[in-house]
C-alpha cells in the first residue's frame, strides 16, 4: 500500500491565508501587472474527458498497486490513499500500443501480448531523472493523469500543473530530505494553485463580458495574429512556425495563440474593471508628501567633536586646554590630536534647520551646553560629567538639498506610487468578488491531491 502523505505542511501553508481569500501578494509577484498573464495550468477541455495528450510521458514513480482502493468521493481523500482517478465509460478497456490501459478502473500498465515486462514509453527517462524511481513490473498500475479539480468548468490536470513547476520541485528534492520536501512542496503548490484559480476566474469573467461584436472582432484579431506569427516564426510556413514554437516554448501553435488570446482578454478586463477605479487626487499627493517629509526635506546633520579627560588632579591641564580652545582659538581637532588617541570626532546628530534643540543626553549640564552651540567652530566651556571634564565643538553642519512638493518629478513619483497601491487594492477587491461568486473545487482539496502526486513523483526517499 502507498505511504500516507502527512497533510500538516499543506494545512500550515493554507493557514497563512484567509480561507476566502487567495494570496494576492503572491499573485502580483508572479504575474506581470500589465496583463496578469495566464499560467498554462488551466487547459481547455471538459472535466470528464480522458487526457490523452502526452499520455505516455509517465513518471515511473506514479504507479499504483493493483490492490489499491480508490476513494469513493472525489471531495474527500482518506489519509494513506492514492489520488482518485476520474472514470470515463467511453475510455473503458481502451489500450494503446505500449500496453497502457485507460479503463473504468483507472490507468494501468499491462503486459504486452508477446509476454515479458510491461513496456511504458518514458519510464526509462523518468527513472533516470529520479534515481530513487521504482522499476515498473507487469501488473503495476501507472497514474497517467489525474483531474484534481475545476474552476468555472476549466479542468486542472496534475500532469500539466506540476510540469510547470517541475524544475522547482526537482531542485527542492535535491537539496532537502523527504520531510523538508513535503513542507516546501506544500508551500509551492499552494502559492501556484492560488494563481491558477484566480487566473481562471479572471479569464471566465473576461469571456463573459464580451459583446457579440467583440467576439467577432476577437476572432478576426486572432486570425491576423496567427498570420503574423506564422510569417515571423516560419517565414509563412505553418509547419516551420509550429516546429520553432514547439522547440522554444514546448507547446503547439494553437496553444501559443490561445495563451496570447487569454493574456489580451485579461488585459482588457483590467482596463475596464480596475483602471477606472484607480483614482489619485491632489490631496492624496499632498498627504503622501507630508508622510515622507523627512525623505524629501531631510534635516541637517551636525558632526560633533569631543575632548574628554579625567578631572582628578589635572586642574592645570584643564585650564590649559580651555585657554587653547577659547583664548588662543586653536582649531579643535588640532588640540584633540595633541592630547592623544580617543579625542576628536565624536558623533553625527540630526539637527532640523541646523538647530540642536532636539539633542538630549543623560547629563543635563552636557545637554544644555551642546544645545547652546549653533555654528561650525563653536566650543562649549569645560563641562564636568561624572569623573570627566568634557569640551564639545561643532565640526561640520551638512544641509542636504531638499525637494519641494511642487517639483514635477516628486509629483510624478508620488502619483505613480499611489496609483500602484490603489491598483493593488482594486485587484484585491475585484479578486474577492470573483472568489465569492466563482464555482470551483475547494482549494485545500485540490492542493492535497497535487501534493500527494508531487511527493510520489519527485520526493527523495524517506
Amino acid at each position: 500500500m502507498p505511504m500516507p502523505i502527512d497533510s500538516a505542511p499543506l494545512q500550515a501553508a493554507c493557514a497563512t491565508r484567509p480561507s476566502a481569500h487567495v494570496g494576492h501578494r503572491a499573485l502580483r509577484a508572479a504575474l506581470p501587472a500589465t496583463a496578469m498573464a495566464l499560467v498554462a495550468a488551466c487547459s481547455a477541455g471538459r472535466p470528464g474527458d480522458v487526457r490523452t495528450v502526452h499520455a505516455m510521458q509517465v513518471a515511473a514513480t506514479d504507479f499504483i498497486a493493483a490492490s489499491g482502493v480508490e476513494p469513493t468521493s472525489p471531495g474527500a481523500v482518506p489519509a494513506g490513499d492514492r489520488v482518485p482517478r476520474h472514470r470515463d465509460a467511453r475510455a473503458e478497456e481502451t489500450e494503446d500500443r505500449a500496453g497502457v490501459r485507460l479503463g473504468a478502473g483507472g490507468p494501468e500498465a499491462t503486459a504486452p501480448a508477446t509476454g515479458g515486462s510491461a513496456s511504458v514509453e518514458g519510464s526509462r527517462e523518468a527513472a533516470t531523472a529520479a534515481p530513487w524511481a521504482h522499476t515498473v513490473q507487469p501488473g503495476d498500475r501507472l497514474l497517467v493523469e489525474s483531474l484534481v479539480g475545476q474552476v468555472n468548468g476549466r479542468p486542472i490536470f496534475a500532469d500539466r500543473f506540476l510540469g510547470e513547476m517541475e524544475d522547482e520541485l526537482r531542485a527542492l528534492a535535491r537539496r532537502s530530505g523527504r520531510r523538508e520536501f513535503v513542507e516546501g512542496a506544500a508551500r509551492l503548490i499552494t502559492d501556484r494553485l492560488q494563481i491558477v484559480v484566480l487566473n481562471a476566474l479572471f479569464l471566465a469573467d473576461a469571456e463573459a463580458s464580451l459583446t457579440p461584436e467583440e467576439q467577432v472582432g476577437l476572432r478576426g484579431w486572432l486570425e491576423q495574429t496567427r498570420e503574423v506569427v506564422t510569417a515571423r516564426r516560419g517565414g509563412g510556413s505553418v509547419e516551420r512556425a509550429q516546429r520553432e514554437i514547439q522547440a522554444e516554448a514546448g507547446e503547439s501553435l494553437d496553444a501559443y495563440l490561445e495563451r496570447i488570446r487569454d493574456s489580451e482578454l485579461i488585459r482588457k478586463l483590467f482596463r475596464e474593471r480596475i483602471e477606472p477605479r484607480v483614482i489619485v487626487s491632489w490631496r492624496d499627493v499632498e498627504r503622501a508628501y507630508e508622510r515622507r517629509i523627512g525623505e524629501f526635506l531631510p534635516p541637517a546633520v551636525v558632526s560633533l567633536g569631543r575632548i574628554r579627560i579625567l578631572s582628578a588632579g589635572r586642574e592645570a591641564e584643564i585650564s590649559a586646554i580651555t585657554q587653547r580652545l577659547h583664548e588662543a582659538r586653536e582649531p579643535f581637532l588640532e588640540v584633540a590630536e595633541s592630547l592623544g588617541t580617543g579625542q576628536g570626532f565624536w558623533e553625527r546628530f540630526p539637527a532640523p534647520e541646523g538647530v540642536l534643540d532636539a539633542i538630549e543626553f543623560q547629563d543635563e549640564g552636557l545637554t544644555q551646553a551642546v544645545r547652546s552651540l549653533s555654528a561650525v567652530g563653536d566650543v562649549t566651556p569645560a563641562i564636568q560629567v561624572g569623573p570627566f571634564t568634557w569640551w564639545v565643538a561643532i565640526l561640520e553642519i551638512e544641509r542636504p538639498a531638499g525637494r519641494s512638493l511642487y517639483d514635477a518629478q516628486v509629483q510624478r513619483l508620488l502619483t505613480a506610487e499611489l496609483q500602484r497601491v490603489r491598483r493593488f487594492e482594486e485587484q484585491d477587491r475585484y479578486s474577492d468578488m470573483l472568489l465569492r461568486r466563482g464555482i470551483y473545487d475547494p482549494r485545500g482539496v485540490m492542493a492535497q491531491r497535487l501534493l500527494e502526486i508531487a511527493v510520489r513523483r519527485y520526493a527523495p526517499p524517506a
